[in-house]
């Protein structure tokens, strides 16, 4: 009996020790990719604090022996056209953002709830457009803004912004279709309509999924390049993604005569990236949530 009893424990131990060993694996797997993947924004941000001398050493380090703010105060002080492409960036994302939510929200409640011919067609159609380029209509698009003159414009590139709807639809579709019909049935018995039964009772219980497009959709156009360069011709109306990429033409794209040193760049990268980082940490709880909830489910 006593033999079996130790036979048992050491199995036991075997196997705790083979779960923790596995566990420490993972945990020193993860670290490493996150300190491969946390390393160029660390990089930038402390090659943005070091003033020329330091940066154009010989030796490179991450360690910075004298920070200064001065290439944050060259970005924003002598480059004025980088404060107006940030309020530029933030317009189109508040105006896309509210926009896709609005949309999304009442194109994928019946395609979540109603039954109707082609429902089923019609969604697939718009998960298979998933895999259509963007690039490839982009030449159609820039005729398109420009007959209808929208093109050169902030509203213009917000609008066409809002029409990009297939990940937003995919998400509150899923959404909806987690919410229990019997809460939907019993406000019908009450006598709400289809209205009302979205805006008080769909809604209010879709607060994750929506958290989730206003998240995802921010990040991706706060730093979009290809379409905001393609449809504006106005450095005035650049959004930051654009003045961002475009840092190292300073003395020829803008009317600054200036040149901004690699410091400088990388002060504008960071500030760049800065409010992404911010929003996604204080929405992040929201974000993990709704993917532990299976809004990405098919």
């Amino acid at each position: 009996m006593a033999t079996k009893t130790a036979s048992w424990q050491w199995t036991h131990t075997k196997m705790l020790l083979s779960r923790n060993l596995g566990r420490w694996a993972m945990n020193l797997f993860l670290i490493v990719v996150a300190i491969i993947s946390l390393l160029p924004i660390v990089w930038v941000f402390v090659s943005s604090l070091k003033l020329r001398q330091e940066l154009y050493q010989a030796t490179p380090s991450l360690i910075v022996r004298h920070p200064s703010l001065e290439n944050y105060r060259f970005i924003f002080k002598e480059l004025p056209e980088i404060p107006l492409m940030f309020k530029n960036a933030v317009l189109l994302c508040g105006i896309v953002v509210v926009g896709k939510l609005v949309l999304s929200t009442f194109m994928a409640y019946p395609l979540a709830r109603m039954d109707f011919p082609g429902r089923d067609a019609i969604f697939l159609t718009v998960v298979l457009s998933m895999f259509i380029p963007r690039a490839g209509g982009l030449m159609a698009t820039y005729e398109l803004l420009d007959f209808l003159h929208l093109r050169n414009s902030i509203p213009g590139l917000a609008f066409y912004w809002c029409g990009h709807l297939v990940t937003p639809l995919f998400i509150m579709r899923q959404t909806f279709l987690g919410i229990p019909r019997e809460v939907e049935e019993s406000a019908y018995i009450d006598g709400a309509n289809t209205l009302q039964l979205i805006l008080k009772i769909a809604v209010p219980m879709s607060t994750t999924g929506m958290v989730v497009v206003a998240l995802n959709e921010f990040v991706f156009h706060w730093g979009e390049y290809l379409t905001a360069y393609t449809m504006i011709d106005d450095s005035s109306k650049y959004p930051i993604g654009v003045g961002i990429a475009l840092v190292r033409g300073w003395g020829t794209t803008f009317t600054s005569q200036l040149t901004a040193t690699y410091g400088a760049e990388c002060a504008g990268y960071f500030a760049c990236i800065a409010p992404v980082i911010i929003v996604f940490v204080l929405l992040q709880k929201w974000f993990i949530r709704g993917l532990s909830e299976g809004i990405l489910k098919f």
